[in-house]
């Protein structure tokens, strides 16, 4: 998901910009990861604004970053097991 617009108030879906691309299989020593949900916590409405707080800001058209539940897939690991992944 990537930040459009800063939000007034409460976010809203104009706010986000969904950026699909294709994704090659993971190679020898790494994992694909894909998203299923986006914690969007209190302290990241902070994130979404230009203004300065302890947080750095998300600039427009970037990645929104927070902790997410993902499937994740290793070829030799099981296809499809969910994971919680930090904050990157």
């Amino acid at each position: 998901m990537l930040l459009a617009s800063y939000p007034e108030g409460m976010p809203v879906p104009d706010n986000w910009v969904m950026d699909a691309q294709a994704v090659p299989d993971p190679g020898p020593g790494q994992i694909l990861i894909k998203s299923k949900w986006l914690s969007v916590d209190p302290y990241m409405r902070g994130r979404m604004s230009p203004a300065s707080t302890y947080a750095k800001g998300v600039a427009l058209g970037a990645v929104m970053q927070g902790a997410a539940s993902a499937k994740w897939w290793l070829p030799t690991i099981r296809r499809g097991k969910l994971a919680t992944l930090p904050n990157p």
